[in-house]
């Protein structure tokens, strides 16, 4: 009997094995079929922006991912950017730059610029250094009625047409959340709120007070929201919540909006970067994406799926220190090559 059952042991520890390596193949099967259906969608109006130290590279991932670049010091002459504090978008065939010039007391300036005529330049607010230290770096938003601009709590809306002003403040420094077609959402109290013009604001979600309005998921239906260690994609319509990949040592940073996709990077939480992440390398496999901290990286929102930076895009950021984000808006950089080529980086 002692050897029927050594025989019986034998046969099941065989057959274990053989069923583990069968689930693995079919596992390893099913990640390599499913990688090959992934192909990238890039959003209508997606335009990409590298911001270089001296230069601002747009990109239009639908058209062959033709790219200009436009040069910063000329962008803003005759003045001067104090401490790199711009931002540049392009509109169609208008440029628009935001910047903090280096003039006394500092001033945060808003300039239009068109092909044929002279750039429309408005000064949104002269800066105490306070404001400065605070975080006053701004970052320009495109409507189909309006430009605005981001400076620490404020917000600056300027219609396209007569160029009226409009200051909104904001209880924290994030991202607010503004709709193509003119609907701003932010953070009062504890919801995430629809700005009304008649001052009677409509609660959309409730927030803890330890997250942060990272951007859109789909404009206008989900929001992606870091909850301190996590980033979650949420439903405005039921509040479901989706997690979204998260290293063992770190978090997911949204820096870019453009459309489904979202442009993602993974931060260590001290800044540093680890010899190792578990996390990471797990995702790495199952991806097939060489996931790791201070890399740009694709997240499509409708799909729930990570996509590593096309080639094409990282041929023109070398530099580690050039910074990749996007946007939607139209951007004829065709026209603008053509007729503003005064501000070209040669």
């Amino acid at each position: 009997m002692a050897w029927f059952q050594k025989l019986t042991i034998q046969r099941k520890t065989k057959f274990t094995v053989m069923i583990g390596i069968l689930i693995f193949i079919l596992f390893f099967v099913w990640l390599m079929l499913s990688r090959g259906k992934k192909e990238l969608e890039w959003s209508p109006s997606t335009v990409l922006e590298i911001n270089s130290k001296d230069y601002y590279i747009f990109v239009n991932p639908k058209d062959a991912y033709s790219h200009i670049a436009l040069n910063k010091s000329k962008l803003v002459s005759p003045e001067s950017i104090n401490q790199h504090a711009c931002d540049c978008k392009i509109d169609g065939d208008k440029i628009l730059v935001a910047y903090i010039n280096s003039k006394l007391p500092n001033e945060l300036v808003f300039k239009v610029i068109v092909p044929d005529n002279l750039p429309r330049r408005v000064v949104l607010e002269t800066l105490s250094d306070k404001r400065i230290r605070n975080g006053a770096y701004p970052k320009i938003y495109i409507s189909d009625e309006a430009y605005y601009v981001l400076s620490g709590v404020y917000l600056y809306k300027i219609n396209k047409i007569d160029f009226q002003i409009e200051q909104i403040q904001m209880e924290r420094n994030e991202t607010p959340l503004i709709t193509s077609d003119d609907r701003v959402f932010l953070r009062r109290g504890e919801f995430l709120t629809l700005l009304q013009k008649d001052s009677h604001d409509e609660k959309i979600l409730k927030l803890d007070s330890t997250d942060r309005v990272s951007g859109w998921g789909i404009e206008g239906k989900t929001v992606l929201l870091n909850k301190g260690n996590t980033e979650e994609l949420v439903s405005l319509k039921d509040e479901t919540p989706v997690k979204l990949r998260t290293p063992s040592y770190g978090i997911l940073n949204v820096i870019g909006n453009i459309g489904h996709l979202a442009i993602v990077q993974f931060y260590h939480k001290n800044g540093e970067v680890p010899i190792c992440d578990p996390a990471l390398g797990a995702y790495s496999f199952i991806d097939g994406i060489d996931y790791w901290y201070y890399r740009p990286y694709l997240y499509d929102v409708e799909q729930n799926k990570f996509y590593d930076i096309p080639d094409e895009i990282k041929k023109l950021y070398p530099n580690k220190d050039d910074a990749l984000t996007g946007y939607c808006a139209p951007a004829n950089l065709k026209q603008i090559e053509a007729e503003l080529h005064q501000y070209l980086e040669k």
